[in-house]
């Protein structure tokens, strides 16, 4: 994935395969697909010295900014609309493109139209996550990965109790930030009344709104689900998932991560 003319330059008689980053919108990265840059990069990939150039690739990361699926779904289609009039304006000019490649987990989850579009790059639906949740992307029911975590401390009249599972089983991911979305580093699944309120590297601080809420409850030993902010980051800190099946472990699959 290239947006830089020095990069694709550098990939000449290599043998590699590219695809050329279109800022759809999200501004992060990617040519401006207005530019004159924009062209000139892709002239040189669509020559093809030595480089097989697959077409053209946007993330629409912006989606993760919404806080329903029909502002997801405008999002799709704005990044629909970009990359398509892109790759006929590169054919007008004799670049051929191959491939149209769009993708977000937001926007995917709520696209209406991928006319024109030769790929979709649907992020991380397998799984889904608090901030999937609360951004309107997925139902809580859908989301499906979680952490098992322990009660390793709960002291008598606490309005908190101290889990195993810190920023190195959930990330430090904070979640969404925008609008009146709540703040928590995580969720407990089936206790809407409990907080994930902060996390150290090895423990996470599950906070309730007084002592009373608490007493007689999570007892040292007692363990609970922790659905992430962030799955991908989460995933990448395991080496086994455990499939549940009826409440059941009925397989472990190895995770691999390239280590």
């Amino acid at each position: 994935m290239v947006d830089d003319l020095g990069a694709a330059k550098a990939l000449r008689r290599s043998g590699l395969h590219a695809w050329l980053k279109v800022d759809c919108g999200y501004h992060r990265a990617g040519v401006a697909p207005e530019s004159a840059y924009a062209l000139e990069v892709a002239k040189e990939l669509g020559e093809e010295r030595g480089v097989f150039f697959d077409g053209i690739l946007s993330h629409s990361g912006h989606a993760y900014r919404t806080t329903n699926r029909d502002e997801a779904a405008e999002v799709a289609e704005s990044e629909r609309l970009v990359m398509v009039r892109f790759g006929q304006r590169l054919a007008t000019v004799g670049i051929p493109v191959r491939g149209i490649s769009v993708g977000s987990t937001p926007a995917m989850a709520a696209v209406r139209d991928l006319t024109g579009v030769t790929e979709a790059r649907p992020g991380n639906y397998v799984f889904y996550d608090r901030t999937m949740v609360l951004i309107g992307a997925c139902r809580p029911t859908d989301v499906g990965v979680t952490v098992l975590a322990t009660v390793v401390s709960h002291q008598p009249g606490a309005s908190h109790f101290i889990v195993d599972a810190g920023a190195l089983a959930l990330s430090k991911d904070p979640g969404p930030g925008h609008g009146d979305l709540p703040q928590a580093m995580g969720a407990v699944q089936r206790h809407p009344e409990l907080t994930v309120a902060t996390l150290s590297q090895e423990h996470g601080l599950i906070r309730a709104a007084s002592p009373a809420e608490l007493e007689g409850r999570f007892r040292v030993g007692e363990r609970l689900e922790i659905v992430p902010n962030h799955s991908c980051l989460t995933v990448a800190h395991f080496d086994v998932y455990h499939v549940l099946r009826g409440g059941r472990v009925v397989e472990r699959w190895p995770i691999a991560r390239g280590r």
